[in-house]
């Protein structure tokens, strides 16, 4: 199956590419993400996710730099993959991929389950914020969330009654 690959993702596929040196990697699409597209890039020797930003990170209350310090914390601790590559010019970052699965909505009444993601979630909020992080008014950031939603819904609302 070929993926239509857009203009903006292709060019950061490409400059990963050189940048890491992957030869002829194949890449595939990764669904999932509000603001982000991610891209999973493999050959001979790597298996790696690119994670593109999107316009939308930024209603989110997502800072770049933010978003690379705490996955390289997490990475430091064993909650994430370490982050290999990250270009902020090109608005891309590159980190190892990591198997795993979405839980089905059955899975999520699994108490063994539940009970591996709260330690994971816990382990993960008990690490020490690094420095100088920007402060998020999550007020603000749910309002403007709930904002984009019912944009979306009306927009389907009204391409629905033409």
């Amino acid at each position: 199956m070929t993926v239509a690959i857009p203009p903006a993702a292709r060019e950061g596929i490409l400059a990963a590419t050189a940048a890491l040196g992957l030869e002829r990697p194949g890449v595939g699409v990764l669904t999932g993400g509000t603001a982000n597209r991610c891209w999973r890039l493999r050959d001979a020797h790597h298996d790696l996710v690119l994670k593109l930003a999107g316009g939308a990170a930024a209603d989110l209350g997502v800072h770049d730099d933010s978003a690379l310090a705490l996955q390289a914390l997490a990475s430091e601790n064993g909650l994430a993959p370490p982050v290999l590559l990250a270009d902020r010019a090109r608005g891309f970052v590159v980190s190892r991929y990591a198997t795993g699965a979405t839980p089905s909505a059955a899975a999520l009444r699994d108490a063994m389950l539940l009970r591996r993601v709260g330690a994971f979630l816990a382990a993960l909020h008990a690490l020490p914020l690094p420095a100088n992080l920007p402060v998020v008014d999550f007020g603000a950031r749910a309002a403007g969330y709930l904002t984009r939603l019912t944009d979306r819904k009306s927009t389907r609302l009204n391409s629905s009654h033409r």
